[in-house]
C-alpha cells in the first residue's frame, strides 16, 4: 500500500436528505481522499473535528487505496516542557540550594532540597522532535563558588529529555587542585629518563630544571588560581578549544577583584619574563650564542616529536585527562639521532643530551604557562572593557610568545619491532569505567607468544602505549 504524506488536510460536510451527515476529506492541496458518514441528525461541527482530527493523528486509508499520512516533520510548533533534576555537592552528595538553572531565556533555582523544576518553551516538529536551531542550547547549572555544569537536554532521537540525572557540582577549590594536578604532572618513566641521562655540565642543568620546578609547582598553579576567580575551570576543555568566552558561562569580578587579579598577572608575567633570561644566561655559559627560540627550532625540525617520555596531565578516564601529551618510544630514535647530528652541528656538540632533555621539559611548561595566560589575558580584557578600567599591561616577552606559538610536528611512524619483539596494544578484561576500557601494550616474541606487558592505561593512543613499552626493553636492553 503506497502512504502519500500530505502537508495537511482540509474537510468539508453537509447533511443528506436522509438526514445523515457527509464529511468529505481532502488534502491541502485539494485531493480528494475518502468520505465519512455519521448517523441523521449528527452535530456538522464535532463530525468535521473527529475526522479532521483524526486524519491529523492516524491519517485515513482513501477511497483510490491510498494511505494518506499527514508529514508532522514539516509542522514547527513552540512546545511548553518541565525539565526537572536534582544538584548535590561532589564528594558529600549534600543537596545545593539555590543554584541557578538556566536554559535559554528561562531559569529557576534549586531549593532546599536541591530539587528545580523548569518550565520552558522549545521548538518542535509534529512528531515532537526537536528542531535544528534548539538542538544546541545547553542546560547550565550554576553557583558561586563551584565549577558551572552543561548538558543539551535532548535524547538521541532529538526528543526533549525532561528528567536529568543527578548533578553534582565541583568545589572550585576542589577544581582547582584537580586543574592543577593535570597541569603539572610528570610520570615517571620522565624523571627515569632524566636520572638516567648523562650526568654533564650541571650548572645550566640545574639551573633549567629550577626554572621548570618554578613554573610547574609556583606559577602554574597561581594562574589557574586566577583562572578560578572569572569562574574559568575544567582547564583541559579550554586547552583543548572545546570551552570557550562565547560558549562557556564565566564572570567578571568587581572592579576591586580585577585589579587585583591584573596585578597578579602582572606578576607572573614579569616572573616568565626574568625566568627567561636567567635560562638564556645559563646556555650562554656553555658557549651557545643562539636563542633559546632557535633551539627549539632546530630540535623539532631534527627529532619531530620532542623525544622524551612524558605525560602532562593525569591519565585519561573518569578521574583526569592529559593536557599535553609526547611520545616516549621516540627516545630510542633520539639516541640515534643526536649520535648522528652531534657531529655536523655545533649546536649539539655542546649541547649534551641532559641538557636537550631538561629544554624539552622547560619547553612544554612554558607552552602550559602561556597558553593559561591567553586564556586570563582574554577574559581579562573582556571583563575590564565591561567595567571601563583601563590597565597597564605587562608585556610578554616577545621569544616567549614565539615559542607559545610554535607546533610540534607529528612525523613518526607506530614502532612495531623493538629488539626482535612484535608490539601491539591489547584491551585489559575486566577494567571497564563506563564506556572506557584500559589497554595495554604488549611485546611477542617470534612465535606469537606475549613476553612482556606494558602498565595498563586509559590512554587512547596506540603509540604512546606501545613507545612506554618500547622505552622500558630499549632501556634493559631486553632481547626477544
Amino acid at each position: 500500500m503506497e502512504t502519500i504524506l500530505v502537508k495537511d488536510f482540509k474537510v468539508f460536510a453537509y447533511t443528506k436528505p436522509n438526514g445523515a451527515v457527509r464529511v468529505d476529506l481532502y488534502t491541502d492541496e485539494d485531493i480528494f481522499v475518502k468520505e465519512i458518514l455519521f448517523s441523521e441528525n449528527y452535530n456538522i461541527f464535532f463530525a468535521k473535528e473527529i475526522v479532521l482530527g483524526n486524519a491529523r493523528q492516524q491519517g485515513y486509508l482513501g477511497d483510490d487505496g491510498k494511505f494518506y499520512k499527514q508529514d508532522k516533520s514539516e509542522i514547527i510548533k513552540m512546545q511548553s516542557y518541565t525539565i526537572k533534576g536534582r544538584v548535590v555537592q561532589q564528594g558529600n552528595n549534600k543537596p545545593l540550594k539555590k543554584v541557578k538553572v538556566s536554559y535559554d531565556k528561562f531559569n529557576t533555582y534549586t531549593d532546599n532540597k536541591g530539587i528545580y523544576s523548569l518550565p520552558v518553551e522549545i521548538e518542535v516538529d509534529g512528531n515532537f522532535k526537536v528542531t535544528e536551531r534548539f538542538r544546541s542550547i545547553e542546560l547550565i547549572i550554576d553557583k558561586d563558588g563551584f565549577s558551572p555544569f552543561k548538558t543539551i537536554p535532548i535524547t538521541g532521537e532529538n526528543k526533549v529529555k525532561r528528567k536529568i540525572n543527578i548533578v553534582k557540582l565541583t568545589k572550585n577549590k576542589k577544581q582547582k587542585e584537580k586543574d592543577i594536578a593535570e597541569a603539572g604532572t610528570i610520570d615517571d618513566n620522565t624523571a627515569k629518563a632524566l636520572s638516567n641521562a648523562e650526568p654533564s655540565t650541571p650548572t645550566p642543568q640545574k639551573t633549567i630544571l629550577n626554572a621548570v620546578k618554578a613554573i610547574s609547582e609556583r606559577l602554574l598553579p597561581f594562574i589557574i588560581g586566577m583562572l578560578v576567580a572569572f569562574g574559568i575551570t575544567n582547564i583541559k576543555k579550554w586547552l583543548d578549544g572545546k570551552n570557550t568566552l562565547e560558549n562557556t558561562p564565566t564572570k567578571c569580578p568587581t572592579k576591586a577583584e580585577l585589579r587585583r587579579q591584573i596585578n597578579k598577572r602582572n606578576k607572573v608575567v614579569k616572573q616568565l619574563n626574568n625566568l627567561y633570561k636567567v635560562i638564556t644566561a645559563a646556555i650562554a655559559a656553555i658557549g651557545i650564542v643562539t636563542t633559546l627560540l632557535k633551539i627549539f627550532q632546530l630540535i623539532m625540525r631534527l627529532f619531530g616529536r620532542f623525544p622524551v617520555p612524558s605525560t602532562i596531565g593525569t591519565p585519561p578516564g573518569p578521574s583526569g585527562g592529559v593536557i599535553y601529551s609526547f611520545r616516549v618510544g621516540q627516545l630510542i630514535r633520539f639516541d640515534e639521532k643526536y649520535d648522528k647530528f652531534k657531529g655536523k652541528f655545533k649546536l649539539f656538540s655542546k649541547i649534551p643530551k641532559i641538557i636537550l632533555t631538561a629544554l624539552i621539559l622547560l619547553r612544554f611548561y612554558l607552552k602550559a604557562a602561556l597558553d593559561l595566560l591567553k586564556i586570563a589575558d582574554n577574559k581579562i580584557d573582556q571583563c575590564s572593557q565591561e567595567a571601563g578600567i583601563d590597565f597597564t599591561q605587562e608585556e610578554i616577552d616577545n621569544e616567549l610568545l614565539a615559542i607559545g606559538a610554535q607546533e610540534i610536528e607529528d612525523g613518526n611512524p607506530v614502532l612495531t619491532d623493538v629488539n626482535g619483539f612484535t608490539m601491539s596494544v591489547q584491551s585489559v578484561p575486566k577494567t571497564e569505567v563506563g564506556t572506557i576500557v584500559k589497554r595495554q601494550a604488549v611485546a611477542k616474541d617470534s612465535k606469537g607468544i606475549i613476553i612482556l606487558k606494558g602498565e595498563p592505561s586509559f590512554s587512547a593512543s596506540d603509540q604512546i602505549l606501545i613507545d612506554e613499552l618500547a622505552f622500558y626493553i630499549t632501556s634493559n636492553n631486553l632481547k626477544a
